[in-house]
């Protein structure tokens, strides 16, 4: 499923590099979003020339939005997402699907590489990872403990799911959070995570992830910058609920404190002196599992320290 929304750059290599691939047996929802730069037009021309295209236009209402509504559309056994700016290498579904089938896991992973006009630079593990299946607690592990596992992304794009893990007991789609701008979507693997019992990981880079200025994460909209903050509150509260080890939500907490920097950092240059106490009191409160998952890297509690003590 791709959500689609002004990329016009970008649309026309990530829609072929889904028509291309080896695996074809696809079902390719493109979810307009109320484009008006072209894409409403690139996704139409794909649409008329295969028809493995299922596209829907509609008014903007957001990223998680257009998701919902792809999810109405789906009718195949397995579910998979790309983002609109992004490409894939040629044989990614099918390397995924036979990991998946092969192994009878629930869940299939690949690595993935971030792109720029310059180069394109392969996301590498600095530690090894299991090979063969994991379960549910090596894959929550893996994903969050960034630093060690920087391949393994809780990004739900490079990835391929069994509808049923998607889904809630009623067999109903788990819906995309519409209210979180930034972040959605890391929520949304959360609680795909949660119904996994068996994953397998290729480790291959087969992902390309388009770093672009313009994208969500690096905007100077100071409407966005308590979703960096919440979605991690959010993760973190959803797994303590559903009993999820401290050994894996020690790592949530150390981002948290990451993203309360960004935003702190974002805030003082902006004189926002109300999202910066925000993210400072955010710092503050997993400051014990932040030094305690850094000691390898003092620089981290130094920029820590040094943003604390920002003051407006």
């Amino acid at each position: 499923m791709i959500p689609v929304y002004n990329t016009k750059p970008y649309l026309t290599r990530c829609l072929q590099s889904v028509a291309d691939q080896t695996y074809d047996n696809l079902e390719i929802i493109c979810i307009d979003d109320g484009s008006t730069d072209g894409s409403e037009q690139i996704v139409d021309e794909f649409a008329s020339k295969d028809a493995r295209f299922v596209v829907r236009h509609q008014k903007n209402g957001g990223e998680s939005n257009a998701r919902n509504a792809g999810l109405d559309l789906l009718t195949g056994d397995y579910v998979t997402f790309v983002d609109c700016d992004d490409w894939l290498e040629p044989k990614m579904y099918e390397i995924l699907v036979e990991a998946l089938e092969k192994n009878g896991v629930d869940m299939s992973a690949c690595g993935y590489s971030k792109d720029t006009n310059e180069k394109i630079e392969p996301a590498v593990n600095i530690d090894l990872v299991k090979t063969g299946i994991w379960n549910q607690h090596d894959l929550m592990l893996y994903v969050y403990k960034r630093d060690s596992y920087r391949a393994v992304t809780g990004y739900i794009w490079c990835k391929l799911y069994k509808k049923e893990i998607l889904q809630d007991a009623a067999k109903q789609w788990i819906r995309f959070n519409e209210d979180i701008v930034l972040g959605g979507d890391i929520l949304y693997f959360a609680e795909a995570a949660l119904n996994t019992k068996k994953a397998i990981y290729v480790d291959k880079t087969l992902y390309h992830y388009i770093q672009r200025g313009s994208s969500g994460f690096h905007s100077q909209d100071e409407s966005k910058w308590k979703d960096m903050i919440l979605t991690y509150q959010m993760l973190l509260s959803r797994l303590e609920q559903a009993g999820i080890s401290e050994d894996i939500l020690i790592w949530i907490k150390r981002f948290l404190v990451y993203r309360g920097e960004v935003v702190a950092e974002l805030a003082f240059k902006n004189n926002n002196s109300e999202i910066l106490k925000m993210s400072q009191n955010v710092m503050q409160q997993y400051k014990l599992e932040y030094f305690a998952t850094n000691q390898d890297y003092p620089e981290r509690i130094e920029l820590f320290n040094r943003i604390i003590n920002y003051r407006l």
